[in-house]
């Protein structure tokens, strides 16, 4: 029988055996990308889960007096900002080991809870099969600009561990103290008490500036409601966020929980079944709570948008409306029995954002679908059929594929200003619109064109087309607004066009607002939204949305848009074989436009999970000809050359040979990529 390998039998002489070197701050930073929405909003969940979880008893009576969860911000002795996150009614972090005792083919029980929360070897008590690995504590590490957390736990016995940790490009190294060295320590370094009471508290230390921000305009707590709200419902947990002598208390949602005694007009809708039934291998679960309602006159915020599937009362994925024109007015929620919310939590991703596209997920996810199917003919008769199912899921496997476009591309250095080189010629994308906007000349007051406005700032200049190529008239509305989150902050613009067949009108000269603290109150994102509403058959026929950011700079976004089309219909010869078509439109954004006739889209287009990776190396595909045309015309910064993923030399040469080995290489490098990430 061959003997195992083990390197340490090279240990000879004077060799010592040594961890090879490990960049955790990098770690840290691809885990956060795999985070589909922003810091803020996974910390919350990440955190609120962790002191969740670790709850003694999850009855209405034990957590409704004894649990509780807190966040503090404050400033330490020092001067630094400090985000404290504080657990109630929980075990704390239990056991005498730490993560320095750990050996080889040593798996710490479930009591050494302190040891596995230092570890990133062990996923928490209850998540083997998540393979979660230490991803909640990265993303919190993440959440500091130091990369830096203090945590101290007091644990049912009565005694008390302070610890600390920082990631580093070389690894991640670990402190800890007992008992009244722990509690100086906190004390003489942070100036704040020990932990009083049996739990567990971790500190940020020096919070990125978007977390502090959203802590103070509000929009964390509206994260914790709609990620939380079932246990704050049902079971009275009690979450709060401190700040300023500000006590803010979370609440449920004022239009949830749906109940069927609400009353139905012609105008709201719902759907309701209790204890409905599903069948996965031959095994039937029940779903508790499956609820929808559609409100036709009002559109839902953003993140309450489409039904929410709850696991272990926290909302893990969303489910889309399948017909498009009603997605922004159909909200809703769906919580399983203990037996399926166990199941369900095999499939889960690791970072709690969804759920693996097979096992008992698929089936739930069939069964949800045909619900809203039948929502949709039964209550707001909508006559829907699959073919609605089939862009459901591809809407959801490009929302993947921009992620990984994203995270692959985010050090590339695109040309800062407008157009980037072009996307192929043609007349612009409105051959897949019949009635639309067109947006000109939006120009931000800085030399790259980057969408961030200062106070004292101006936007100017920019209008709005609206045209029809239909053979009929057609009265529509238009309406542009300025947004902070749903709420109108500025009008820009409301009124009634009638528009001639095949024709088009400059809606104005030019549309100008100031950015003054009186009116954008706080730093951070904002939104420019154009609509054109069907005024006889209320149809939303087109909307325009540009974020820009006041005081603050931009999140990381896609060098391009993308839309899925029928090339078939265009009438170019040339373009109707391609896979995909870059171009600009017409504020130079660019537009990615993937065929949907093409062999390669339909013979991957058969589960999500395929589509995603093969939208994905599309995306790719367009953002690497987009950065050989902006290089090629000379639009990338000199000192900026360096970055690109390809020798410009070789690329960009007259040798043949010489071109498509550097493509090869390019593309070989990008597809490799690509795979890691999905």
């Amino acid at each position: 029988m061959a003997k195992d390998f083990n390197i340490k039998d090279f240990l000879t002489g004077d060799n010592v055996l040594r961890e090879r070197p490990v960049n955790y701050i990098q770690q840290a930073k691809n885990i956060l990308d795999s985070y589909p929405l922003n810091l803020p909003h996974g910390v919350q969940k990440d955190a609120l889960q962790n002191g969740w979880d670790a709850c003694a008893k999850k009855t209405p009576a034990y957590v409704e007096k004894n649990w509780k969860f807190e966040f503090e911000l404050l400033e330490d002795v020092n001067g630094r900002d400090l985000l404290i996150l504080n657990d109630y009614g929980t075990y704390g972090l239990t056991g005498a080991m730490t993560g320095q005792d750990i050996v080889e083919n040593t798996v710490p029980s479930e009591t050494e809870r302190w040891a596995r929360w230092e570890s990133l070897a062990f996923p928490k008590i209850g998540e083997e099969n998540l393979g979660a690995r230490g991803q909640g504590k990265m993303i919190l590490i993440a959440a500091s600009k130091d990369y830096a957390i203090v945590y101290d736990s007091l644990r049912e016995d009565g005694t008390y561990r302070m610890g600390s940790t920082q990631a580093k490009t070389t690894g991640c190294p670990i402190l800890h103290f007992n008992e009244e060295e722990g509690k100086k320590e906190i004390k003489s370094k942070l100036g704040i008490d020990h932990i009083d009471h049996i739990g567990t508290r971790v500190v940020i230390i020096n919070p990125v500036d978007e977390l502090v921000s959203l802590i103070k305009n509000g929009e964390l707590l509206k994260f914790i409601e709609e990620t939380w709200w079932p246990i704050i419902y049902k079971l009275g947990a009690k979450i709060y966020i401190k700040y300023n002598g500000n006590i803010l208390q979370a609440k449920q949602p004022d239009f949830f929980p749906i109940i069927k005694e609400a009353k139905e007009t012609p105008i709201f809708k719902t759907w309701i079944k209790e204890n409905d039934k599903f069948v996965f291998d031959k095994t039937q679960y029940k779903i508790k709570h499956l609820c929808f309602a559609c409100n036709l006159e009002q559109d839902m915020p953003d993140i309450h948008q489409g039904i929410a599937v709850f696991r272990g009362g926290m909302k893990v994925a969303t489910i889309p409306f399948i017909e498009r024109t009603l997605r922004s007015k159909v909200y809703g929620y769906v919580e399983l029995d203990e037996q399926a919310d166990k199941s369900l939590r095999e499939v889960e991703m690791p970072n709690h954002y969804g759920f693996r596209e097979k096992g008992i997920w698929k089936k739930l996810k069939e069964h949800i679908e045909n619900e809203l199917q039948a929502f949709g003919n039964k209550k707001l008769g909508l006559g829907i059929d699959t073919r609605e199912i089939e862009r459901t899921r591809r809407n959801a496997a490009e929302n993947k594929a921009i992620n990984v476009l994203r995270a692959v591309t985010k050090d590339w250095p695109f040309a800062r200003k407008g157009r980037g080189g072009g996307g192929g010629g043609g007349n612009g994308g409105d051959h897949i619109k019949e009635i639309g906007i067109r947006l000109s000349e939006l120009t931000f007051p800085n030399p790259g064109n980057v969408p961030r406005l200062n106070y004292g700032d101006q936007l100017e200049g920019f209008y709005a087309r609206v045209f029809n190529k239909t053979d009929n008239s057609v009265e529509v509305l238009f309406k542009a607004n300025v947004l902070s989150g749903d709420r109108i902050i500025i009008d820009l613009d409301n009124k009634e066009i009638r528009l001639n067949p095949k024709s088009e009108k400059k809606v104005c000269d030019g549309y100008s607002f100031k950015i003054s603290k009186k009116i954008f109150t706080s730093a951070g994102e904002y939104r420019l939204r154009f609509t054109l509403t069907n005024s006889d058959t209320k149809k939303r026929e087109d909307e325009i949305t540009r974020k820009f950011w006041v005081e603050t700079d931009p999140e990381l976004r896609g060098p391009f848009d993308v839309k899925p089309i029928h090339f078939s219909e265009i009438k170019k010869e040339e373009i109707q074989k391609l896979e995909w078509y870059l171009q600009i439109e017409g504020d130079s954004r660019q537009i990615l436009y993937y065929n949907l006739d093409h062999p390669a889209y339909q013979h991957n287009d058969e589960t999500e999970e395929r589509l995603a990776k093969y939208l994905s190396e599309t995306f790719c595909m367009g953002a690497l000809q987009l950065l050989i045309r902006q290089a090629e015309n000379e639009e990338i910064e000199e000192e900026r050359l360096k970055k690109l993923p390809f020798d410009t030399n070789n690329l960009l040469s007259k040798d043949p040979k010489l071109m498509y080995a550097e493509l090869a290489k390019a593309i070989g490098s990008i597809k490799a990529d690509v795979h890691n990430i999905i």
